[in-house]
């Protein structure tokens, strides 16, 4: 619509063309990476979250270590697994450090590709506190691997109730919410599995073929 406006032209001369993903790649990764849980300190039976974000205040990520204390209170053996730096990164290892679930938290901060789909295997759940409206490349990726996403916004990954759960922004009481709903109703599985389905028509060659369509039918029509 903004482009239409913008440049005064019609809406069929704008085409949506997803960013891909290599779900192959992803998922030979993930098979060959040699993280356990053990290997980080994690136990089997432990109920881990994971989020993939810069440590910059438009990520949302102090909303997230709110909503983890509160789920400390309810769900004694969760467990975070915190991956990415940034400049708000002293703040929010404070903020964890306050509410006393340092040895709760796992902060990772640099990793290699088969470490980070490693770590997403090895997980139950992804959030996304995320103040920003655009893509969200970690949530392509953890549904690639297989993970429920609770999220704050990117509606058209993550479908409300069937793979995850939509939450408001800078909510952290709703977030642990549907954390705990998640983890009582023991859905990370199948939503997991629906996640993996979803995921597939965001693959490179489905993507690769929408585009080759759309230059197709555009020479077709221009002749």
């Amino acid at each position: 619509d903004e482009l239409a406006r913008l440049f005064n032209i019609s809406k069929d001369k704008i085409f949506d063309v997803p960013v891909a993903i290599d779900v192959k790649t992803i998922n030979e990764v993930q098979r060959n990476s040699n993280i356990t849980r053990e290997k980080i300190g994690i136990k089997s039976n432990d109920f881990v979250l994971i989020s993939v974000n810069r440590l910059v205040p438009e990520k949302g990520v102090e909303y997230l270590i709110d909503a983890f204390q509160i789920l400390k209170n309810n769900i004694r053996r969760a467990k975070l697994i915190l991956i990415g730096k940034g400049y708000q990164e002293q703040q929010i290892i404070s903020k964890i450090k306050s509410y006393g679930v340092s040895d709760s938290v796992i902060h990772l901060r640099n990793l290699r590709e088969e470490e980070l789909y490693g770590c997403y295997s090895i997980s139950d759940i992804y959030i996304s506190p995320t103040l920003q409206e655009d893509f969200i490349m970690s949530i392509q990726e953890a549904m690639a691997c297989g993970l429920p996403v609770i999220s704050t916004g990117q509606g058209w990954l993550v479908q409300d109730g069937i793979n995850g759960y939509l939450v408001e922004r800078r909510n952290p009481e709703m977030l642990a919410q549907k954390i705990i709903k998640i983890y009582q109703d023991r859905s990370y599985k199948p939503m997991g599995e629906k996640s993996r389905e979803i995921i597939k028509k965001y693959d490179w060659d489905t993507v690769i073929d929408k585009l080759i369509k759309i230059y197709e039918n555009t020479i077709r029509n221009k002749h």
